[in-house]
């Protein structure tokens, strides 16, 4: 009987496009994932893999649309920019309007301002709850969905395995931050390099327990040399993610035919 594969995809901005790369080497083994979680940028991508676009597909998705767009300033003070372009750019793209049309099971985790709780996301209207989920607070204008307020699921949850766990039988968690040590005194010269590193050790230490929960955990730690937020590199997160993603294959592949 063949094994079903979930996968969850992490939040992490632009480095968060290294997770295209992992698909790409999944699918080209033969791995296809028919469960899908996702936080912030994963929640992005991960709707567009779910609703069958290829992670071919979706790279050139991510390539033809300039991220910069999606810095409109906001006439609200809630928030420093609007999600009107990615809200254009999901709707352009997508072909399915709820989550009951998509090709694969997809989960959205976003975080409750009301409640103070992370909300999943499965059923119903698709482009609001990936929207919420992406929601960066003080950069994005939180979404409201069903009365209620939402930001970034990574505040409460990065990886969103939970959700995917109890239906598969191997779940494969990428992690696209890097908590390892640097010597470097010329580091953290900037507040950007600071504050990327900080929300990097953040997210590590709210990360572990979903970490723990995975068969397989992919980590390009290549990704962390590229900004949160910083101008992307579509080909180069990709190869980051593609080359990480092949030194695990082999072992995936044996778990999946073991039995």
């Amino acid at each position: 009987m063949a094994k079903t594969v979930g996968i969850t995809l992490c939040g992490g901005g632009v480095r968060g496009l290294s997770q295209i790369g992992v698909l790409h080497i999944l699918e080209k083994a033969g791995i296809s994932p028919d469960y899908v979680s996702g936080s912030s940028i994963g929640a992005i991508i991960g709707a567009f893999y779910a609703d069958g676009f290829s992670p071919e597909e979706i790279l050139e998705i991510s390539k033809q649309s300039t991220m910069i767009k999606i810095f409109t300033p906001s006439l609200k003070f809630q928030g420093i920019s609007n999600l009107n372009y990615l809200e254009s750019l999901l709707k352009k793209h997508l072909r399915a309007g709820t989550f009951e049309e998509l090709k694969k099971k997809f989960f959205v985790a976003a975080t409750n301002l009301n409640t103070g709780k992370l909300d999943i996301f499965n059923t119903g209207e698709l482009t609001k709850p990936v929207m919420a989920s992406s929601a960066v607070p003080l950069i994005f204008e939180p979404q409201q969905i069903n009365g209620y307020k939402y930001v970034d699921a990574s505040i409460l949850n990065n990886m969103p395995v939970e959700p995917v766990r109890p239906h598969v039988d191997i779940l494969i968690g990428v992690y696209v931050h890097s908590h390892d040590a640097m010597q470097d005194p010329e580091k953290f010269s900037t507040w950007r390099e600071v504050f990327d590193r900080a929300v990097s050790l953040s997210l590590w230490e709210k990360s572990k327990h979903q970490l723990e929960q995975c068969d397989f955990v992919i980590q390009p730690k290549k990704s962390a040399h590229h900004g949160l937020f910083n101008k992307k590199d579509d080909e180069a997160l990709f190869k980051i993610g593609a080359e990480e993603t092949e030194k695990h294959i082999p072992e995936i592949l044996k778990a999946l035919n073991h039995g």
